[in-house]
């Protein structure tokens, strides 16, 4: 995924500011209290304190487009947590020798360590499957018919066919075809932004399957042709999508959204349908038409517009990867994919 520098410094500052301020409360009061238990308690209680005055801020940074912090109660889960960890630490402080002032700030520091992988946590998961549209493109043709459902929990692709006849293990090579859009849909997307699309989407296939196949520049035996279309593809907003993660009756409107639309609120989209063939014979081996969606976590709220789109790129990409890369050394079956990331 490329990484902006203007959303490094939206999702950076804020976080660790918030962190830093809020472990230190946390840390402090635990230190006195010199009990896990209570220390929880007070980590939670001090965040939604924190969390509650903040709010106006949040609001006013995310209109302009900076990241801001977590939900309420994510906030006051890493608090508890933050707080138990000062408590624990104060206890071991009292129970062993030395500097009393260094080992005061022991609480805080630990608490702070703890506060911030929390928010690193809460803002892991940024893509995920999602079920297709209701409209082709052409790109497949008559193999169409062969494409059956997958399941999107298990982080199958909405329709998927595998050639039972395949021969997997015969396969070493791999020749990526250029990426094109196809359909109506594809077709909204401003040409610039095709080119752009397109250029990320060729260097995420080519640096996921040079990693584990030799790249073919030509049809021969042995060789897999991956041939890929991308069929729709909707931008973010990053802004509105920040209040949406940040204002809980925003979060709740945004849930609501995405149980209707299958996806987040203001959160970006890009479908796409590929088939793989034997570059020699033209045989077709599998088709898929897979969509990936944001997901609801700061990482993907602070970022450009078309950074879910290359997400769900990278996401696909792996994915192909590793899948192919299972198929052809016997490690599984076409029934045993996605194989976990």
């Amino acid at each position: 995924m490329t990484v902006h520098l203007d959303a490094i410094s939206a999702a950076t500052v804020p976080v660790l500011v918030w962190a830093a301020v809020v472990g230190a409360m946390i840390g402090g009061l635990a230190g006195l209290s010199g009990a896990p238990r209570i220390g929880a308690a007070l980590g939670a209680v001090l965040s939604a304190l924190a969390y509650i005055v903040m709010v106006p801020l949040a609001l006013l940074v995310a209109v302009i487009g900076v990241a801001t912090a977590p939900s309420l109660l994510e906030m006051m889960v890493v608090g508890a947590v933050a707080g138990f960890a000062g408590g624990v630490a104060e206890r071991m402080r009292r129970m062993a020798p030395g500097s009393m002032r260094a080992q005061g700030r022991t609480g805080m520091k630990i608490s702070v360590l703890v506060l911030g992988l929390g928010l690193l946590v809460t803002g892991c998961a940024t893509t995920t499957m999602s079920d297709v549209g209701p409209t082709r493109s052409g790109f497949l043709g008559k193999d169409y018919a062969l494409l059956t459902p997958g399941d999107v929990s298990k982080g199958e692709a909405g329709l998927r066919y595998y050639n039972p006849a395949a021969q997997w293990r015969t396969y070493a090579k791999v020749l990526i075809e250029p990426v094109t859009f196809w359909g109506d849909e594809a077709g909204k997307i401003e040409p610039a932004d095709q080119q752009a699309l397109g250029a990320y989407f060729n260097d995420s296939l080519q640096r996921a399957l040079g990693e584990k196949f030799e790249l073919a520049t030509s049809p021969a035996p042995g060789v897999l042709r991956l041939q890929v279309a991308v069929v729709d593809a909707t931008a973010a907003t990053p802004g509105l999508r920040t209040v949406s993660l940040v204002v809980p009756q925003a979060r709740t409107l945004t849930t609501a959204s995405s149980l209707v639309t299958g996806k987040q609120a203001f959160a970006g989209a890009l479908e796409l349908e590929a088939k793989l063939t034997d570059a020699a014979s033209g045989q077709l081996l599998s088709a898929v038409v897979a969509r990936g969606v944001g997901g609801g976590s700061m990482k993907a709220a602070a970022q450009w517009k078309w950074g879910d789109a290359e997400n769900a790129i990278d996401l696909f990409s792996k994915r192909a990867a590793s899948n192919l890369h299972a198929l052809t050394t016997g490690r599984a079956t076409p029934a045993e994919l996605p194989l976990p990331d």
